[in-house]
C-alpha cells in the first residue's frame, strides 16, 4: 500500500481507478494519480494502489539512457545520474560521494527527486 504523503499529482501508481473520478488510466495498470485521488488515498476509501517497482525498463521509459563510459553513474538524463547500491534498486547520489545518496526504489520517488532537482516533471513514455 501507497501513502498518500509520498505522492504529488502527476505520480504513476499500479493500480486500477475504481470510481475515482479524473483519474488517468492506461492499459498496462498504471495509474496517474490526481489531487483527487491523493485525496482519497488520504481517507483511506481506495487502498489498492500500489507503488510501482522501479527498474532498468522503467528508467528507459522516463528516458534514463545506461552510461557504459563512466562507472560512476549507470544511467543518466540531463545531468541527473543513477546508480545502484545493494540496499536500493537505483540512487541519486549527492556530490559524488558514495557514502550519501538517495535511495531510490519506486517510479513515485524518482518522479518526485527529479522534480525537485530539475524543476521539471520527468516525462514517462507508456
Amino acid at each position: 500500500m501507497i501513502k498518500s504523503n509520498e505522492l504529488r499529482s502527476g505520480n504513476l501508481v499500479q493500480g486500477k481507478p475504481l470510481s475515482i473520478p479524473r483519474l488517468q488510466m492506461f492499459s498496462n495498470g498504471v495509474t496517474r494519480i490526481t489531487a483527487y485521488g491523493i485525496h482519497a488515498i488520504e481517507s483511506e476509501q481506495y487502498t489498492n494502489y500500489k507503488p510501482i517497482p522501479l527498474t532498468e525498463e522503467w528508467l528507459i521509459k522516463c528516458g534514463f539512457t545506461k552510461n557504459n563510459r563512466f562507472q560512476l553513474y549507470g544511467f543518466h538524463k540531463d545531468g541527473f545520474g543513477l546508480t545502484t547500491q545493494p540496499d536500493c534498486n537505483f540512487c541519486y547520489m549527492l556530490n559524488y560521494d558514495l557514502l550519501r545518496y538517495v535511495p531510490l526504489n519506486h517510479v513515485h520517488q524518482l518522479q518526485n527527486l527529479y522534480f525537485a532537482i530539475m524543476g521539471k516533471e520527468l516525462e514517462i513514455k507508456l
